[in-house]
């Protein structure tokens, strides 16, 4: 009967979970067509093709192939019937809470895991990306908060397969047992690292939501809601309206209110239209999601250029001629102040750019 149930529930969110990792610095251009290579030929992941037509077409041909051009942004999706996860699609995941919330209400939402993709950029950063729904017919903005709260601690958070706790879990260990597994147990010879820039403690996975909620919430209780999702706060953290900064949120067309912060983006959509919801999501999943992974895509990379400098200042003079022109051509490819003419997808893409890079 649990298994009826679960068909029934209704998807009217849906949220993308980024964890950063980076190769071996020394040698990235070598180690990143073997990696390529290695997931390509592992059995347990496809390749998927990447529309890039939102971008101009400076854009667009450094991410797609065409005849002159190497591709540079590679997608993978894990093939769902493979043994080593298949439970994490067909079982309903819970988060094991330690922290009690302010009120009996506030609890946290059991998601489902719809989707596992590696995304690989450029010859130094990737992303494992977890494409969840939580379960909800009804969406309760302070518990979604919640459950974002937890999750975005990727490293220490518990997961859980429901009814079955004997079997819990942490996502970060899950990445790299993934990671493992498709590149043939060779996870150390490519100098895979998770979460490269800082210590795994206090690391905090990027995250992007779409989510349709009632009508009835007008700006100012918009706001206070995109308060605690753009931020993944808690109901613990007091809400301050002094403290909201009006540059994090950005109001779209047809109803979709974004709200932007240094960890997340996230959209609320405001009225009931299947058609134009439906529409909504398929361009958040495709469009919104190459987007965000771009601009992910630079930050880590700045992260990344930063953690190789030689604080000692040891570095020899080739070294840091070698680090700077790396830079340059790093900017020269990847950095671009605009992008598109198509609007929704610029102001997306400049509001998001002030907090993330």
């Amino acid at each position: 009967m649990e298994a009826i149930t679960i068909k029934l529930v209704s998807e009217n969110n849906v949220c993308f979970l980024y964890v950063p990792f980076s190769l071996n610095y020394s040698y990235k251009a070598h180690m990143a067509k073997k990696f390529i290579k290695s997931l390509c030929n592992s059995g347990i992941c496809t390749k998927d093709e990447i529309d890039a037509t939102i971008f101009y077409e400076y854009i667009s041909r450094r991410l797609c192939d065409n005849e002159n051009q190497v591709k540079n942004c590679h997608v993978f999706s894990v093939k769902h019937e493979h043994p080593d996860v298949m439970p994490l699609f067909e079982n309903i995941l819970s988060i094991d809470s330690p922290i009690r919330f302010k009120s009996e209400k506030s609890k946290v939402y059991d998601f489902k895991i719809d989707d596992i993709k590696l995304v690989y950029l450029g010859d130094s950063i990737g992303f494992f990306v977890y494409q969840l729904h939580f379960i909800a017919n009804v969406i309760d903005t302070t518990v979604m908060a919640n459950s974002l709260y937890f999750l975005k601690k990727t490293t220490i958070t518990k997961l859980l397969i429901k009814d079955k706790q004997e079997n819990g879990f942490s996502f970060l260990d899950l990445s790299l047992e993934i990671i493992r597994k498709i590149t043939n147990n060779q996870s150390e010879h490519f100098g895979f690292s998770c979460f490269f820039h800082i210590a795994k403690r206090n690391a905090r996975s990027n995250y992007l939501l779409m989510a349709n909620i009632s009508t009835s919430l007008n700006d100012s209780k918009c706001k206070k809601a995109l308060y605690y999702l753009n931020n993944g706060f808690c109901d613990k953290y007091q809400y301050r309206e002094s403290s909201d900064n009006s540059d994090t949120i950005y109001f779209a067309p047809n109803g979709r209110c974004w709200g932007i912060s240094p960890e997340s983006s996230v959209c609320l959509i405001r009225f009931r239209h299947e058609a134009a919801e439906k529409k909504m999501f398929s361009e958040f999943k495709k469009s919104y999601f190459l987007l965000y992974t771009f601009l992910l895509y630079q930050k880590y990379s700045y992260y990344y250029f930063l953690s190789k400098i030689d604080i000692s200042k040891n570095m020899h003079t080739k070294e840091i001629k070698k680090y700077q022109d790396e830079l340059i051509d790093f900017e020269i490819e990847s950095v671009f102040s605009i992008i598109t003419e198509i609007p929704q997808y610029m102001g997306f893409y400049k509001s998001t750019c002030r907090y993330i890079i």
